[in-house]
């Protein structure tokens, strides 16, 4: 019997990982089956559909129509106009130092929606955003200030240990937006500003900027050195601290998730999303096996499916 397993994960309230416990594990509930990966192709960041060896939203393109990656991929070839993506790549033979970062056999892996900072330096375990593996919101280029204060943030959850709070002036003319938390730590905790009248002022909209983008409320916010994300979610959005993940009702999978309780559609997570080599599946419930809440997706005709 083969038995497929994938961990998802919410970035930017789009299922694009694998690896943190607080996501759900989509099964195919132990059907037999047969998947050939499609060849490996190189490519890199664009957001018009045409820049790939293959259009955005085709198999062997490995991303949706608007060019993010599947879950499990990256782009081949980051920083040039080819839009494919490839399996993302482990590094490393140790313990991974990067709280964004996950262990695979014996590699570390960046999460979903991160990558390496450095891919070139075998060395460097540390993993940044990447958003060509969501769809967070842009906020603009951040200001190249700091200070030597480390912020508590307004969103919740643990401090980020590299958080910097804003100088105490800023440039309208130069500078919009400021977010306390790099991309090393999340937007757990993060806090994030908009320059008026030459100061930094704590932006509080954030869950309305969600909302607008058909979201249910903000993670927080993260920088990445060139540009700020806004990471929204789906759920309530209550605070938590790594609640065990559990289903409500036949189809949602509930768990935490950067100190807020998330929800995930497990049908659509099977039918539309799919596991990390880009399958969709023709039904998909929240099931708890094995003691935890999983989204288990079958196959018409597949044993125990119901269709």
């Amino acid at each position: 019997m083969y038995l497929r397993t994938c961990i998802l994960m919410l970035v930017g309230a789009a299922l694009v990982g694998c690896g943190d416990s607080f996501e759900p594990i989509l099964t195919d509930s132990g059907a037999t089956q047969t998947t050939t990966a499609a060849p490996s192709t190189d490519g890199a960041s664009t957001t018009d559909g045409t820049g790939g060896s293959h259009a955005c939203g085709s198999q062997l393109a490995h991303n949706d129509a608007d060019c993010v990656c599947d879950p499990g991929y990256e782009r081949c070839e980051p920083g040039t106009d080819n839009t494919d993506c490839c399996e993302k790549q482990g590094m490393g033979d140790g313990p991974c130092p990067d709280p964004n970062s996950m262990m695979v056999g014996e590699e570390c892996y960046c999460n979903e929606g991160y990558t390496w900072c450095n891919p070139d330096v075998a060395e460097d375990l540390s993993c940044c955003v990447d958003p060509d593996q969501t769809t967070a919101t842009p906020t603009e280029g951040t200001s190249d200030g700091t200070s030597d204060g480390t912020s508590d943030g307004t969103s919740g959850g643990e401090v980020c240990p590299d958080a910097l709070d804003p100088p105490p002036s800023c440039d309208v003319n130069s500078e919009s937006f400021y977010c306390t938390n790099p991309s090393s730590c999340g937007p757990q905790g993060s806090a994030h500003y908009v320059c008026e009248g030459g100061v930094w002022v704590e932006d509080t909209t954030l869950d309305q900027t969600c909302l607008l983008d058909g979201y249910d409320f903000a993670y927080g916010c993260v920088d990445d050195g060139g540009s700020i994300y806004v990471e929204c979610g789906t759920g309530s959005g209550a605070a938590c601290s790594g609640e065990a993940p559990s289903c409500q009702g036949a189809n949602t999978w509930v768990g935490c998730k950067w100190g807020k309780t998330s929800e995930v559609d497990c049908f659509v997570a099977c039918t539309e999303i799919g596991d990390d080599m880009g399958a969709t599946y023709d039904h998909g419930a929240c099931e708890v096996q094995d003691g935890e809440a999983v989204c288990a997706c079958c196959d018409a005709g597949d044993p125990g499916c119901p269709l």
